[in-house]
């Protein structure tokens, strides 16, 4: 009965994802956790057994362990939060199945068991391709902490991305196109809503609830009557209120492929940073397209993939091709050199270098399958699919003495990739320097959409024009200074203190703080930015922005919601 009883449970979990209107592709790995999870919770009812108990109600209410956990798995698939909603589904789980299993024979479960075999099976035999609409979907694909420079479609040597290369002649790539900021939560805000991070109320840590007055490109699409939906490698997307603002559904990956237990042991362990790869956001994008979207229904999809995050720990495959002589794996936490407690020797900076570059090999080889699968599909950049594939932001390996991208504003986390292809747009390479925050309005152009904002950022060439000045915001990420002073309590912040910005303006670039601090860089001469001057040399520039309305930076307290917290922390951001 106990083996029944496990069996049951995982076939009820697969046949029940698979049927509902959320995106699944479980792996073998991901059955056999599950398989073992379900085998954990009935170790009760063996006690009970072994225990030589006979009263059948207990063995009964033992044996439903594995129920309770499958109805908790389910609701925390699909984006229950609250842990006391969760025990009280757990608590039902047991309840319910208690009185069916106490009458239940061994006959009736393995009855039950192979139905549900049965319907997993149809479900994922029977064609599941539908006709693509005529009418334009639009894909939005978020390289999550991509830095141009190290793309091969941008120049790179290594072969990093040759997929992106072999879009790139079909399409139209941006040269030089610069993030609003550098980490995920102000530059997917600037890119949803066309507007600065200063613009929607960010604060340092999250946003004040104005993207959603200013619209977004997800409301636009849903206003046009195209279905929206979003996939996230990155949690924090999705734990974000304002930037799932127009999106039907944004479901963190993370969710959709673990189950709870799975969770709890991840934040438990040094496993909380383990980084999803790009090939599990192509299967459930996949499969959005094939079970979730109707016939002939236009759509947008939103996809994050984000393998270049730290930790950097690439497939086996990917690390063999961009190893290096010192034969390093894997290195430790990034918050550890930030912090001084180890230090950033030339040996792991070659590392992490080139860890990060199998990496984006990684993720380049996902979206390259997922463009050539969605082309099986009817979706393609030459008839029916307007593909925009940007950066949100870059990476520092080491490069300023730092390693990630909330140290700083230096061209390694600011320039970021950009391609366009689609139905009538022809392949170009664009050279003037333009900024990711034109997306929203791109995309308006690119579908003929009305315009109706008037302090939405210009379309990008050759639909629109590059901007007099590049600008990237940046407050003050005191939650993160906090957390590198508990990996070394000496940590020197002074140096990083204040609300930030970069300006670029005909090459010249200023970074500089609200304290009077900073540096002028002439990119032209000094690419790699290894020879600052003076703040002062760039007063003009640092003028010109001030006296914009976008200048004024939010002064709200920074506080991190829960749920937002527990992204961070699986981001490894804070512990």
């Amino acid at each position: 009965m106990v083996a029944l009883t496990v069996a049951l449970a995982s076939c009820l979990e697969v046949a029940a994802r698979a049927l509902a209107p959320v995106p699944y592709a479980p792996r073998a790995r991901d059955l056999v956790l599950s398989l073992l999870c379900y085998g954990a919770a009935a170790v009760p009812a063996c006690i009970v057994a072994w225990g030589g108990f006979r009263w059948s109600r207990l063995q009964a209410a033992a044996l439903a362990g594995p129920l309770g956990l499958l109805v908790v798995n389910l609701a925390f698939s699909y984006g229950t939060q609250s842990k006391e909603l969760l025990c009280l589904f757990a608590l039902l789980g047991v309840g319910l199945g208690t009185p069916a299993i106490h009458r239940a024979s061994p006959r009736l479960l393995g009855t039950a068991t192979a139905m549900c075999l049965a319907i997993v099976a149809v479900a994922w035999l029977l064609p599941s391709h539908r006709p693509a609409s005529s009418k334009p979907s639009v894909l939005l694909v978020m390289l999550d902490t991509t830095r141009a420079d190290r793309l091969s479609v941008y120049g790179y040597p290594r072969a990093t991305s040759p997929n992106l290369a072999a879009l790139a002649q079909r399409g139209v790539v941006y040269r030089r196109a610069i993030s609003t900021a550098p980490w995920t939560v102000p530059s997917h805000a600037a890119i949803f809503a066309g507007r600065f991070p200063s613009q929607v109320g960010f604060d340092g840590v999250t946003l004040d609830g104005s993207l959603g007055a200013a619209g977004s490109i997800a409301m636009d699409l849903a206003n046009s009557g195209r279905v929206t939906a979003g996939v996230t490698a990155n949690p924090i997307v999705s734990a974000t209120d304002g930037l799932v603002v127009g999106f039907g559904a944004m479901w963190d990956e993370w969710r959709l492929t673990r189950s709870m237990p799975e969770t709890v042991l991840y934040r438990l362990t040094d496993w909380s940073q383990e980084q999803t790869h790009g090939d599990r956001i192509t299967a459930l994008a996949l499969d959005w397209v094939d079970r979730l979207v109707s016939a002939g229904q236009p759509w947008l999809l939103f996809l994050n993939y984000m393998d270049p995050h730290a930790p950097y720990s690439p497939p086996e495959r990917e690390r063999q091709l961009f190893s290096s002589e010192e034969g390093i794996t894997s290195i430790d936490d990034p918050r550890a050199y930030n912090a001084g407690a180890l230090p950033l020797t030339a040996a792991v900076r070659t590392a992490i270098s080139d860890l990060y570059d199998g990496e984006l090999a990684t993720m380049d080889r996902a979206v390259g399958h997922l463009l050539q699968q969605l082309s099986r599909r009817g979706y393609d950049v030459d008839t029916n699919l307007f593909l925009i594939i940007a950066g949100d932001h870059g990476e520092s390996l080491g490069e300023q003495g730092v390693l990630g991208h909330q140290l700083g504003l230096p061209d390694t986390v600011l320039h970021v990739p950009l391609l366009i292809a689609g139905p009538g747009v022809q392949p170009a390479v664009v050279d003037p320097p333009v900024q990711t925050v034109q997306i929203r309005a791109t995309v308006r152009a690119l579908l003929g959409l009305t315009d109706s904002t008037t302090d939405v950022a210009p379309a990008l060439p050759p639909w629109g024009t590059a901007p007099a000045m590049l600008i990237s915001q940046h407050p003050f990420p005191r939650w993160y200074h906090d957390e590198l002073r508990t990996w070394n309590p000496h940590f020197d912040s002074s140096p990083w203190l204040g609300d930030w910005v970069a300006v670029e303006r005909d090459g010249l670039k200023v970074v500089f703080n609200d304290r009077g601090s900073g540096s002028q860089y002439d990119l032209r001469a000094d690419p790699h930015e290894r020879d600052p001057k003076p703040v002062s040399e760039g007063a003009e520039l640092v003028q010109t922005y001030r006296a914009l309305p976008i200048a004024s930076m939010s002064r709200r307290p920074a506080v991190l919601s829960e749920q937002a917290r527990s992204a961070m922390r699986q981001l490894g951001y804070i512990q």
